[in-house]
């Protein structure tokens, strides 16, 4: 237990306070470290003291929080300005931020990635983003601290609905990729993954809408959950719009960012770079190749729905081989899948917690 304890405490005192991007190998390294040690502690997870688990996630998160704002990142400054547009009567939807007559927050204005595009977030996320905004009384620092904890309970409580126990939950939120994402950079990507967990274990609409309506990648579990009664898919389909009636003009506005995202971005992209080559070698240019994109995840959704796994585990490679494909993969799309590791074979297992780390 100190021999982890140390492993975990300086490597993210070394990530978050010396570590940065002109110092790239030092970078790498540490990160290595904590992936290693990190398995380590997963291989052994059953003999250890719950409480002692407990006290490294707490440890971890106040050190990653005490690090300050995140670095390299500015997602964070979208959800809180989304969330404050409630607290002032205003849609989030109407206004992209430069232009948003919302009053009292110039710096934060400026600060937003994008400020000339309405946002793109759906309605449940823009829920989370103001009722948080207000339990942080409208203060930024409060707000990261505990959005981010507020993700990371719900997880916890996803997965202990789903029969998971303590001891794997807990080594699960010291994974450094969770930590880095979820407590540290603050993304709100863990409060899908908890309705996710959710609505495999409720099979119910509800969960599946709040899903879908807080990350539109969370209606992956639509294909997984069990659905029952002749009349289940009015409740779904009332169940997944209903959220879109709270802010009126949504569709209007957020159809430009969507498609902004759709048609322009590009990062990390893997096989999707591979494929876009090979169309232009055939065709000239490379036009069809986000449409054959997505439909090789689509064929890859036909055949797991094919297969004879759990829902858990289906959801779990669907999830988990979207940014493979994506024209666009940032490292905590990988957060999508990774709480659902955990019900996958013993012998699967060890391999894709591998594929976790740097």
């Amino acid at each position: 237990m100190i021999f982890f304890s140390l492993v975990f405490t300086l490597s993210y005192v070394a990530y978050f306070y010396l570590g940065d991007e002109s110092r790239a190998f030092g970078f790498v390294l540490v990160a290595l470290g904590q992936s290693v040690a990190w398995l380590l502690l997963y291989a052994r997870r059953q003999r250890l003291p719950l409480w002692w688990l407990a006290a490294c996630v707490v440890t971890t998160f106040v050190i990653v929080r005490l690090a300050g704002p995140p670095q390299f990142e500015d997602d964070y400054f979208r959800f809180f300005w989304d969330g404050l547009h409630l607290w002032q009567n205003l849609n989030p939807y109407d206004y992209s931020p430069a232009e948003s007559p919302l009053v009292g927050f110039d710096t934060l204005r400026n600060q937003v990635g994008y400020g000339e595009l309405p946002t793109l977030y759906p309605p449940v996320a823009q829920l989370l983003f103001s009722a948080f905004a207000g339990f942080s009384l409208f203060s930024l620092p409060a707000f990261l601290w505990l959005f981010s904890a507020g993700g990371a309970i719900a997880v916890a409580l996803g997965l202990r609905a789903l029969r998971v126990g303590w001891s794997e939950v807990l080594v699960l939120l010291l994974n450094p990729l969770l930590t880095r994402e979820w407590f540290y950079a603050c993304h709100y990507d863990s409060w899908m993954a908890a309705f996710v967990l959710l609505a495999l274990q409720k099979h119910g609409a509800v969960w599946v809408s709040l899903a879908t309506n807080t990350k539109f990648i969370g209606g992956v579990a639509l294909l997984f959950t069990q659905k029952s009664g002749r009349g289940w898919w009015w409740h779904w389909a009332i169940a997944l719009v209903l959220p879109w009636l709270v802010f009126a003009s949504a569709w209007n506005r957020i159809g430009v960012s969507l498609k902004v995202f759709a048609m322009q971005w590009e990062m990390n992209s893997g096989a999707y770079r591979a494929l876009r080559a090979v169309v232009w070698l055939v065709v000239g240019h490379a036009g069809p190749a986000r449409f054959l994109t997505v439909a090789l995840w689509a064929l890859l959704l036909i055949w797991l729905s094919r297969l004879r796994l759990r829902s858990e585990e289906k959801t779990f490679w669907a999830l988990f081989l979207l940014p493979l494909v994506s024209p666009t993969a940032n490292p905590w799309y990988f957060t999508w899948s990774l709480p659902l590791v955990v019900f996958l074979p013993e012998s699967r297992r060890g391999a894709a917690l591998a594929a976790f780390t740097p």
